[in-house]
């Protein structure tokens, strides 16, 4: 570790315990804690859907013609629907719900022939200004040549600023954002090679950028938390986070492959 990475990290790590002495709310801190849950659910999802893509492959039902029903984002999709039918199975409501809001990301990826915006600040009414400015500041945070362990601690420090920030209502949305944003990070570190050898012949890393995979991953909890929200009450944010999360992953990846593939 250089010299100036571990500069980096003190004074990071001075401005998370300088924030530590303001006063908390600590029914927001524990309602952050329970928000991570919808993170490790995410990547419970990502790893269902990677599943069945690799036995797609594996009996040639996997193509990257974005015009057939076997290309990888429509495969996706369905797998995505099947781990919610699985995830939700003790709620036909949230089944729904996460279903509901599923299909909106979906469609919305489509109708933008951009398998990449996922990234609804621009035009949602639906944002207070506190959020936006916290939002962006995470995707600030995936401009940045960072790794893992200095994203991770950067996610923190806006994850304490929501706690003092925002009003319970700004911050639910955030929160999914945030546990979302973060599970992302471990699992494209930890699961890249694996999708860039399913999608790709080129087994080289250097052009896929998981940053972009994460910043898609919340988006896509972003618009998903709004829609389930708006479809099912306060409780209906949750489920459609985790639905619009995973297809916000595997739109970003399957574009970057497009991309440099073809």
């Amino acid at each position: 570790m250089n010299k100036v990475f571990k500069y980096t990290l003190l004074v990071l790590s001075s401005i998370v315990l300088l924030s530590c002495n303001k006063p908390i709310d600590n029914s927001k801190e524990q309602s952050s804690f329970e928000f991570r849950t919808f993170g490790d659910k995410h990547n419970e999802g990502m790893s269902y859907v990677l599943n069945e893509l690799k036995i797609a492959k594996e009996v040639g039902n996997l193509t990257m013609d974005m015009r057939t029903e076997t290309n990888p984002l429509a495969i996706a999709k369905q797998s995505t629907d099947e781990f919610i039918m699985i995830e939700f199975c003790e709620s036909a409501e949230n089944q729904l719900i996460a279903l509901t809001c599923s299909d909106s990301i979906y469609s919305r990826v489509l109708s933008c022939n951009d398998y990449r915006s996922t990234w609804f600040l621009q035009d949602d009414g639906y944002l207070s200004a506190k959020q936006k400015e916290l939002l962006t500041c995470l995707k600030e945070i995936l401009c940045q040549d960072y790794d893992l362990e200095t994203t991770l601690l950067h996610f923190e420090i806006v994850r304490q600023r929501v706690t003092q920030e925002c009003t319970d209502e700004e911050a639910e949305v955030l929160y999914y954002a945030i546990s979302v944003g973060k599970a992302s990070c471990i699992y494209w570190h930890d699961h890249l090679i694996e999708w860039i050898e399913l999608l790709s012949e080129n087994r080289e890393r250097g052009w896929f950028s998981w940053k972009s995979v994460i910043g898609n991953d919340i988006g896509g909890a972003i618009g998903g938390a709004i829609a389930g929200a708006l479809f099912g009450g306060g409780a209906g944010a949750g489920p459609g986070s985790i639905s619009g999360a995973i297809v916000g992953s595997v739109s970003s990846a399957v574009s970057q492959v497009i991309e440099h593939e073809f």
